[in-house]
């Protein structure tokens, strides 16, 4: 079954070790998708996603520098039970983000403002997941990372699907 959007993701391959916990601990699709900033969704649905479309964020992310940025801290969204690694600085994710929302001022985001983060798990019980995340990971942190390209993903069958990507 196809949905009815698409997301514009950079992946942080450095924290792909992090994905068996990720996997444990998120009972969505996104659990399935790679540990991944997303700079904004929903984007167009895949059908929309043409040639012209493809050249536009080709050349809109080509605009931009590859960027580093450090995983150090975990947050909460705690009415949604999500645990996550906030991303800092979160100045080059908004850059990028608001960059698509002028180029494309038709599709709204689902957050104006997000905050910028990698989802490592979405539970009722916060406090105990954050403790194993420590446990299992706190030695391993912060993680410095390089946003190297912007991805989009489609969501299909339930299942996130990596499309295209545009390097930075």
């Amino acid at each position: 079954m196809r949905e009815k959007f698409t997301a514009l993701s950079i992946l942080v391959e450095e924290a792909f070790f992090l994905q068996p916990f990720r996997e444990r601990h998120i009972f969505t699709p996104a659990a399935k998708k790679p540990p991944h900033v997303t700079v904004h969704s929903p984007f167009k649905e895949m059908e929309d996603v043409n040639k012209q479309v493809l050249r536009e964020l080709t050349d809109l992310f080509a605009f931009f520098n590859q960027f580093t940025y450090t995983l150090k801290s975990t947050g909460h969204f705690a009415d949604i039970g999500v645990l996550y690694l906030l991303v800092e600085p979160a100045e080059p994710f908004q850059v990028l983000s608001r960059a698509i929302r002028e180029k494309y001022p038709e599709i709204e985001p689902y957050f104006a403002d997000p905050i910028l983060h990698v989802t490592l798990a979405r539970v009722k019980d916060l406090d105990s997941v954050e403790k194993k995340f420590y446990l299992e990971f706190g030695n391993q942190l912060p993680i410095q990372a390089t946003a190297r390209e912007v991805c989009l993903y489609e969501k299909y069958d339930n299942v996130w699907y990596k499309r295209n990507s545009f390097p930075l």
